[in-house]
């Protein structure tokens, strides 16, 4: 352990101690494990608790802007930008150890940055990271008691200590490894697939079988990755769409959606224009105003849905939990006392649900890693936006990753064909467009009349084959706060995410799109905007005729060339699907 001089001057008295890193202010407690128990000032001044990182992959470097190295900054803010989605972050410590190549204040470095990097990520005022004054963060990352395998002082401005998840280091790299290089690339990727411990919680839970009544039922039964976290059965999607239930012969009412991309849908409110934005399930039910969280919500509700996992109550998910393999993963997550009966069962559920939330958010889940992906950020290297792509310069977008024919699509998409109008090309959270404004529209789909909800007793469909999905307005009508605007929202459903809307097992596989699953291809979906209005396309009526949208769809004018261009972007944007 290093041993500091520290001067103590008490006047008229001077005392000279010697004393052990442990007993300075700032230093290492015996209490911390990892790096992200200090806490810093930021570049601005104000005080940062590294824990705020955790669960984070974090990539902490000692900076300096006078150094031969000091263009590594470009490469680090690309890394940052690239791999934040899946919840990656680049710190910056700058320090003057290294031929006073660090010599400014904390704002000259701070506007250096900013303006010849372009640096979003964190920056921290100035320490030293060699020597008597060395920080006691670095004292840490660089102490043997540590970790061995990556102890040693720091040799050069640059040097890269990688975190994982656990906040435990797991790689280091030394000044000369450029942060693009594909060592570093390769410790970053294998770094952020993996989960959390809360994340890893809710995947347990999320594929538990032993989770409805009778068994044999789990969240996966309706989601999986293979066909981008929605319905996994080319039979079933190439009928009704809708998904039987644990008890045989029951059935919901809609087909499910992708479980992927939807952790930043807002809790459900009305915009300056009238409109609703937010909530979760394609009527909005689960509205996110008690939980704060709507992909919360919506994780507990299939549970104790009579249509779908059919266990009795709240208490009945709990007991299952308690008793199940990862029950002690569990308790590491929410507590030792967690999952004991005193414990009251509505929290505990409230816990499953913001667990299985949690895996949703995940980087397994959302990896953004599509084709479409590697094009917006190679684009925004470029200094190209994706959303201002149109007829007249969209040659510009050209080998930047999409074919020419998917560069010609994603301009169709975001001009003519009035995609974009809904599926919008806006980032979210500082992540890549995820393809859905979160409001919720009328199409004038036609009744899907394979639908098995049409079929079941009066107990659960009174109306039989007349049922209508009155969607959004449905929703409200049901609530006090919202019941006068449920007529003029009748027959409207969420926008769904268009990520991983080709994402299939294989060429054959069938997909269904629309809330009810009435369409089984994407060509046929975009003729269907397309051509809605034109006289003679003959397409069955809408379900629900009011409130149907006239503006963005029904009479584009796309040939049928357009239409293939379409097609072949939207298949840009499945993920890799590259899994452990």
């Amino acid at each position: 352990m290093r041993k500091f001089i520290v001067v103590v001057t008490a006047l008229p008295l001077v005392a000279i101690l010697c004393v052990n890193i442990g007993a300075l202010v700032q230093a290492r407690s015996p209490e911390i494990h990892s790096p992200l128990g200090f806490s810093l000032e930021n570049i601005d001044g104000g005080l940062v608790d590294l824990s705020e990182y955790e669960g984070k992959v974090v990539m902490m470097v000692n900076v300096a802007s006078k150094c031969g190295l000091t263009p590594q900054y470009e490469a680090l803010q690309a890394l940052y930008e690239r791999y934040s989605p899946m919840g990656f972050v680049v710190l910056g410590f700058p320090a003057n150890n290294f031929r006073n190549q660090e010599p400014g204040t904390n704002t000259e470095i701070k506007t250096f940055c900013r303006s010849t990097y372009g640096v979003t990520f964190p920056l921290f005022s100035k320490i030293s990271v060699l020597g008597d004054d060395i920080h006691p963060l670095y004292a840490f990352l660089t102490d043997g008691e540590t970790d061995s395998a990556f102890a040693g002082d720091i040799q050069w401005n640059f040097t890269k200590f990688l975190i994982g998840r656990e906040g435990k280091v797991i790689a280091r790299f030394e000044p000369r490894t450029e942060p693009d290089s594909k060592e570093v690339i390769a410790a970053i990727e294998d770094a952020v697939k993996k989960l959390t411990p809360l994340e890893e919680l809710g995947k347990r839970i999320f594929f538990d079988i032993s989770l409805s009544d009778p068994a044999g039922q789990s969240c996966s039964v309706c989601h999986v990755a293979e066909a981008g976290w929605s319905g996994p059965d080319s039979d079933i999607n190439a009928k009704g769409a809708v998904y039987e239930g644990a008890l045989e012969g029951r059935f919901s009412n809609r087909r499910p959606p992708t479980a992927a991309y939807a952790g930043d849908s807002p809790v459900l409110y009305i915009d300056e224009e009238g409109t609703f934005v937010g909530g979760m399930f394609w009527d909005g039910r689960a509205s996110g105003e008690e939980l704060g969280d709507p992909l919360a919500e919506q994780a507990r509700g299939p549970f104790l849905n009579p249509l779908e996992q059919n266990l009795a109550d709240e208490k009945s998910v709990v007991m299952i939990v308690r008793d199940s393999p990862y029950a002690s993963l569990f308790k590491k997550v929410w507590g030792p006392e967690s999952l004991d009966e005193a414990q009251d069962n509505h929290g505990t559920y409230i816990k499953i649900a913001r667990s299985i939330a949690a895996f949703e958010r995940s980087a397994e889940v959302n990896p953004f890693d599509s084709k479409f992906d590697d094009f917006w950020f190679n684009a925004k290297a470029k200094g190209l936006d994706v959303e201002a792509i149109d007829e007249s310069n969209w040659k510009k977008y050209r080998k930047l990753g999409l074919e020419d024919e998917e560069v010609k699509g994603l301009m169709l998409f975001n001009t003519k064909g009035l995609c974009a109008e809904c599926h919008v090309l806006t980032p979210v959270n500082g992540k890549p467009p995820v393809f859905t404004d979160f409001t919720y529209d009328n199409l004038g789909v036609p009744k899907n009349p394979d639908n098995p909800f049409y079929s079941l007793g009066k107990k659960w469909n009174p109306d039989g084959k007349e049922w209508i999905d009155k969607g959004l307005g449905g929703y409200l009508e049901g609530t006090e706060k919202y019941k006068t605007h449920a007529a003029e929202n009748y027959g409207k459903h969420k926008v769904p995410t268009l990520r991983n809307v080709d994402q299939r097992p294989s060429e054959s596989f069938v997909k269904a799109y629309m809330h009810n699953g009435v369409f089984k291809t994407l060509k046929e979906v975009v003729n269907f905007y397309n051509t809605r209005d034109v006289e003679g396309a003959d397409w069955p009526p809408p379900e629900y005729p009011q409130n149907v949208n006239v503006d963005e769809l029904g009479d584009l004018g796309l040939t049928p060339e357009e239409e293939d261009a379409i097609v072949l972007f939207m298949k840009t944007l499945s993920d890799k699907l590259i899994r452990d």
